[in-house]
């Protein structure tokens, strides 16, 4: 049996292990690379690089006289034993000196023959396997058990850039023509038509500036869309909510359903998943997990606190977008006026390292309601919203994604944060701050960084589960507490006859 696997790297770990083994010498080096695995219900198996280990040349790692390298058993071991008891894939890896495309040679294979059947025994039920090295290519042999192996479909390099490595071209996917992204295509080309085809990608929060992401998802031909909020439609929403008309206001359907309408209008070939629900629930986050990138589109601070786990978790690149109106209390005058676009890839300076979650924010949204209404957090008092600005913000993200996911040659930054301010008329680049001792993206051993689902996400316990539990909890007392304190039914016939 053959089961392929999709492999990711963050571009700080991909770094270190290219510039290991092509420092530039023509000579073969070698690494063991630890992955977490995540399996995907009716998706690919991913693995996500959590730690590069180095071996040394002539220490670590030697090679004989016929040119065939092997690493020390002591390195091995110690990898093995690592990758064991963190329940994380054990993956050994070296280099060729081919460039396009790349093949375990005869010898390799060997090798593994005699050597994986063990390491899978002391593995205890986790993966292990190879991976080869070309100039621009890669293939993985991986041993699922004794008797089952797979091979690599593609592996997905995340930065500003989202790099594609495949064993040869010919793995690469090639689009179907579609004369509705004709003039795309001429850009992009096939190859990049058919990433955008293949692509899922989600949408969190549908009002102003999410609606406008699905608006130009849908048209660049994106093939799947996980459509993800919790509100419905009203009047006042119509300003600024594009896939949106104005019948819809008697019905007031959810804004979901209303993003999946447009989406199919336009691109009768997109998949739309619509989940009325909201993103801080574990159940929903989890939809996240089978994406290729996320917008954040919502403005809550815990929806912000899961994405960013998310990102940094499974290595999937997204961007938070959104938009600021601030008047002054006194006069009503602006005091503050932009978009803001953030980019967010794993393992480079998160949303938390930058203080853009707030703890104090975090506690209010765990209030009811009413509670905000009585301490005066302003729960009644809708934020200012105009579509123009929401605009300038979602084009720039939508623009951005293109760029990015079809891998074209812009060069930017691999995680930067803009601001448009509309006072100055510029957008302003903010330097990233990255805390190495971050418990989301830094290399700490205590980290979720890479982890796939190896850790749980920091999202809410729904309130109806919690009021069951304590349901079945009371109602299992009231039933012990019966049971003692009354009469047996038989008891209680005889008492009465």
């Amino acid at each position: 049996m053959s089961r392929d696997v999709e492999l990711r790297f963050a571009q700080s770990q991909w770094d270190q292990l290219y510039n290991h083994l092509y420092p530039g010498d023509e000579r073969e080096h070698a690494a063991v690379v630890l992955a977490a695995l995540v399996q995907r219900p009716s998706q690919t198996p991913r693995l996500l690089v959590r730690e590069v280990l180095l071996a040394q040349d002539g220490v670590d790692y030697g090679v004989s006289p016929q040119g065939h390298g092997r690493l020390s058993a002591t390195f091995i071991n110690r990898a093995i034993v690592r990758a064991r008891n963190e329940k994380l894939v054990y993956l050994h890896v070296h280099n060729h000196g081919s460039d396009r495309s790349v093949e375990f040679s005869d010898v390799d294979y060997a090798s593994h023959e005699r050597g994986y059947p063990a390491l899978l025994d002391i593995a205890k039920g986790m993966p292990v396997g190879a991976l080869v090295f070309g100039l621009r290519s890669l293939q993985i042999d991986l041993w699922w058990s004794k008797t089952e192996r797979g091979r690599l479909k593609y592996c997905t390099v995340v930065s500003s850039r989202i790099q594609r490595l495949y064993s040869s071209p010919s793995r690469a996917p090639k689009a179907a023509y579609r004369p509705s992204v004709d003039r795309q295509v001429r850009f992009l080309g096939e190859a990049g038509q058919a990433h955008l085809a293949g692509a899922r990608v989600a949408v969190v929060g549908l009002g102003g500036v999410g609606s406008m992401a699905v608006q130009d998802l849908a048209r660049m031909g994106v093939g799947d869309l996980v459509l993800i909020d919790s509100d419905k439609f009203e009047e006042t929403n119509l300003s600024r909510v594009v896939t949106a008309i104005f019948r819809d206001i008697a019905h007031k359907p959810p804004k979901t359903e209303l993003a999946a309408r447009y989406a199919r209008l336009v691109n009768p070939n997109v998949r739309c998943e619509v989940i009325e629900d909201d993103v801080t629930y574990e159940d929903v986050a989890d939809k996240l997990v089978d994406c290729d990138f996320i917008f954040l589109c919502a403005d809550t601070m815990r929806a912000r606190l899961v994405v960013n786990a998310i990102v940094n978790q499974h290595l999937i690149p997204a961007v938070q977008v959104g938009s600021k109106i601030l008047l002054s209390k006194e006069g009503g005058n602006l005091e503050q006026l932009y978009s803001v676009v953030r980019h967010m890839r794993p393992g480079c300076g998160c949303l938390l390292c930058n203080g853009l979650i707030s703890g104090y924010r975090l506690a209010i949204e765990e209030k009811s309601e009413a509670d905000w209404r009585a301490q005066n957090y302003g729960a009644e008092t809708p934020n200012p919203s105009v579509i123009t600005l929401n605009g300038i913000g979602a084009s720039r993200a939508t623009n951005d994604f293109l760029m990015d996911f079809v891998g074209t040659d812009v060069n930017r930054p691999a995680a930067a944060y803009y601001r448009y301010d509309v006072f100055k008329g510029t957008w302003l680049k903010t330097n990233l701050r990255h805390d190495k001792d971050c418990s989301e993206c830094s290399g700490d051993t205590e980290s979720r960084f890479a982890r796939g689902s190896g850790v749980r996400l920091p999202c809410r316990q729904r309130a109806e589960k919690a009021s069951n539990t304590l349901s079945r909890i009371a109602s299992v007392m009231r039933d012990l507490w019966s049971a003692w304190m009354q009469p047996s039914a038989s008891t209680q016939a005889g008492t009465t006859k």
